[in-house]
């Protein structure tokens, strides 16, 4: 039981500041937080905070191979980055396994918290939380080459990655691609993967592996989510034995019918204020001039292409490709999807391992078909301070119930 009330390190307007191989073990609040400029925490273990793990706002700030668990709230906490330019932050979480997070604050407190413009995380491990793993505000994200594992785990509607940006339509220009959703869904019905949830707009969703992810039920919950959204296009991603792959909810035209009118004013009241045509939004982001003459209730602009789908022991719960609820599944731009009937050319799907040989009859079936390279996704070297071995490139990646590469 820890009597420190104040931050373990606190930081106000420092730059190129390093923290190496250090431990953090046991306070009340946070073990690093603050406002500054090129800090990096590198092979550090944070453990046992009572609010959050490390919180940060500035630029050019890294966490690299470090091991954060045992956190009340959440883990990492980045803002940065200049929206009215779009210059990204140059802020990265890499390498890096959290798990273990929101033991006393369980909602809205993910392991990593976007705020602002062009953050990065790769290369890391996600297991082991009740509520979001990531949490995304802003733009121009890139959430790449991770693995999540067992989680939500505590509540209903919600998803591993998770965006509520339907009231701030300028936030756009997400790229989540080459990460692996290994069995997120728990017996908690109305979970996923990836959920763009009301009327978030403009991500990119491609190159991911989707395993048994999602929930049967009327409407079912697909590995995707997304309340009214659009522009999203979801594109040459794997989905294995998950009971639905994407899902539309029309949110606007059912039991969200109400809040329509709150909608409106607060698109009016953005596009007045902004001139979007002398920002570079107006450029980057398709749809954004257009917003308030666009259907917003019945989106047409979502994209579904060069998907595979396959259920060997988990049946499909609508008829392929995706499906809608509370609107026509047609508005959803759709071309090029395979669902197969036998293995597509996975190399050990069994044993975890969703590499495709090279002769993969997948593709054949879709012209274009991009593999995704499965040995890069996941912790790439020893996550803390301690040498910790990791047998060479993955071939296959650990079980939910696996514990983290501390013994």
């Amino acid at each position: 039981m820890s009597e420190l009330t104040d931050n373990m390190v606190s930081i106000d307007g420092a730059e190129h500041i390093r923290f190496q191989r250090l431990v953090f073990d046991t306070s009340r609040r946070s073990a690093i937080s603050g406002k500054g400029n090129s800090i990096e925490i590198n092979a550090c273990e944070i453990v046992r905070q009572g609010t959050s793990g490390i919180q940060l706002k500035g630029k050019r700030n890294r966490i690299t191979n470090c091991e954060i668990h045992q956190v009340g709230g959440t883990a990492v906490n980045l803002c940065g980055g200049q929206w009215k330019t779009l210059t990204p932050s140059g802020c990265v979480v890499e390498n890096t396994h959290i798990h273990h997070w929101g033991g006393w604050q369980r909602v809205y407190c993910p392991a990593v918290k976007l705020a602002g413009v062009g953050h990065v995380v790769r290369h890391s491990r996600f297991n082991h939380f009740p509520h979001n793993a990531i949490e995304i505000r802003g733009n121009d994200h890139l959430i790449e080459y991770n693995l999540f594992q067992d989680g939500p785990t505590g509540f209903k509607d919600m998803g591993a990655i998770y965006g509520n940006l339907g009231a701030h339509p300028h936030q756009r220009g997400t790229v989540i691609r080459r990460n692996f959703f290994q069995s997120t869904a728990s017996a908690y019905p109305k979970q996923c993967a990836i959920y763009p949830d009301n009327g978030t707009m403009g991500w990119l969703i491609e190159e991911n592996i989707f395993y048994r992810n999602g929930n049967e039920g009327t409407p079912p919950m697909g590995a995707i989510k997304t309340n009214g959204g659009s522009y999203l296009t979801i594109r040459n991603n794997i989905f294995v034995d998950c009971a639905s792959t994407f899902t539309q909810d029309y949110f606007l035209a059912t039991w969200a019918k109400n809040k329509v009118g709150k909608y409106q004013q607060q698109w009016q009241t953005l596009m007045q204020t902004y001139d979007f045509k002398t920002l570079p939004h107006g450029k980057r982001y398709a749809g954004l001039l257009k917003l308030l003459e666009e259907d917003r209730i019945y989106p047409d602009s979502c994209l579904f292409e060069r998907n595979l789908i396959w259920n060997p022991t988990i049946p499909l719960s609508h008829q392929p490709p995706f499906t809608s609820h509370g609107g026509p599944s047609a508005l959803i731009q759709s071309k090029d999807n395979f669902a197969a009937r036998s293995n597509p050319g996975f190399l050990d799907w069994k044993a975890g391992n969703f590499a495709l040989h090279q002769n993969a009859t997948v593709f054949k079936n879709i012209p274009g078909f991009t593999p995704i390279p499965f040995d890069k996704i996941g912790l790439q070297q020893p996550a803390g301070p301690a040498p910790r071995p990791v047998a060479g490139p993955q071939k296959s990646h650990p079980s939910p119930d696996q514990p983290s590469n501390r013994s």
